[in-house]
């Protein structure tokens, strides 16, 4: 082969290679950034700060007695958040005195709740994004707490109870972790100046009399009569069926002819027999629900009741005394809460996102298990039924 071509291979050769080379690296950088959003290496940690100090963790505080102190409670993600639910019990010496939401609370447009329990004095601020074009992500401030120190000089840690973070329609929740938070209150205390108490004199000490003890007279026991134990009737067994009337929550005189399938348990109040059957409830013109539970066979006893709708909470309905033929359990003034649609028997974030799955245009042409007043469709009404129930757990 010719010199000539020799060099000129080579140099296409070098060339090739300096364009590529940039190019690999372009692609390794965008794999490594697509497997860090769609890999395990996602996690969200949040802390407490001091004001105007948002990128530096708050690890302890010192506080003098009856001292009124504000952090911020920021949250730093490095991946984009669907919604959150954070809660923390604050020891009495370290309570806060407000709570408002933080400068970035904006970015999630469904804040579902934000609450205050003096008796346990637990906080618990829980907020959602429904809107694809809005991103909540990097450094975002949740709220800002007032706190005030006790007048007891004490120390101790502050940390959470609850803490989940999902993303967008993600069935699992994010790795989360929560910096905890060292309070000490002190007091400085002056050292009292001693003062000289002049000693009493004492009279001349006078003789006491011995007291004489007389003896208690020891009593006779007196023989009990004997009890002859009475054998209790032994219960038959029998069939026996039972009708069941109450709400759907949401669903009122619109709910002629709806069908709910539910779970319908038998639980006995004197042992462990129990019974489970699947019912159909059926809506009348009233917005009551009835079903009928037959073909049970179980001894004559008290039974607990328990009723789980298709999306809605565990509930004991009442207690009813089992007899043979038909029984009836008239309870009409208890609502199944609706918003149980992951069916784990509590209303959190995972049952959030699958309303969201379904809300609005998205929702299946088979219908949806969040469509929870049966007018058709997932809607604002659906929605406004989901919020108060939020956080609630089944019996």
């Amino acid at each position: 082969m010719p010199t000539i071509t020799k060099r000129r291979l080579t140099t296409f050769t070098i060339l090739t290679l300096l364009i590529l080379l940039p190019f690999s690296v372009y692609l390794a950088k965008k794999s490594q950034n697509l497997g860090s959003k769609a890999g395990g290496e996602t996690s969200i940690a949040f802390y407490f700060a001091r004001e105007g100090a948002a990128a530096t963790p708050l690890g302890e505080i010192s506080l003098e007695t009856g001292q009124t102190s504000r952090l911020e409670l920021y949250a730093d993600a490095n991946a984009e958040i669907g919604g959150f639910d954070i809660s923390a019990t604050f020891p009495a010496e370290f309570t806060p005195t407000q709570i408002v939401p933080g400068s970035d609370i904006v970015k999630f447009n469904r804040q579902v709740l934000t609450s205050y329990d003096q008796n346990t004095r637990t906080a618990r601020v829980v907020a959602v994004n429904t809107q694809s074009e809005q991103v909540a992500q990097g450094l975002l401030h949740l709220a800002t707490l007032t706190f005030q120190a006790a007048h007891t000089p004490t120390t101790g840690t502050l940390n959470v109870t609850r803490l989940m973070v999902v993303a967008p329609t993600s069935p699992q929740a994010i790795h989360s972790t929560f910096n905890q938070l060292v309070y000490t209150i002190a007091r400085t205390t002056p050292t009292p100046i001693p003062t000289l108490t002049p000693t009493p004199t004492s009279p001349e000490p006078t003789q006491t009399p011995t007291p004489t003890f007389t003896p208690i007279p020891t009593p006779t026991p007196t023989s009990l009569p004997s009890l002859t134990p009475t054998s209790a009737p032994t219960p038959t067994t029998g069939s026996a069926s039972l009708q069941i009337s109450l709400r759907f929550q949401g669903i009122d005189r619109g709910g002629y002819g709806v069908e709910e399938n539910s779970l319908v348990e038998l639980q006995s109040t004197t042992s462990t027999t129990k019974t489970e059957s699947r019912v159909t409830f059926t809506g009348d013109e009233n917005g009551l629900f009835h079903a009928t539970l037959t073909g049970i066979t179980l001894s004559p006893d008290t039974y607990d009741v328990y009723v789980t709708g298709p999306a809605h909470l565990r509930v004991r309905v009442g207690s009813i005394t089992l007899v043979s033929g038909t029984n009836t359990l008239d309870v009409i003034s208890i609502e199944l809460l609706p918003g149980d649609l992951t069916g784990d028997g509590k209303i959190d974030l995972f049952d959030f996102n699958e309303f969201v799955e379904d809300f609005g245009p998205r929702m299946p042409t088979t219908g949806s298990p969040a469509d929870f007043d049966r007018n058709g469709k997932v809607d604002l009404f659906d929605y406004n039924l989901f919020v108060p129930n939020y956080g609630k757990t089944g019996e």
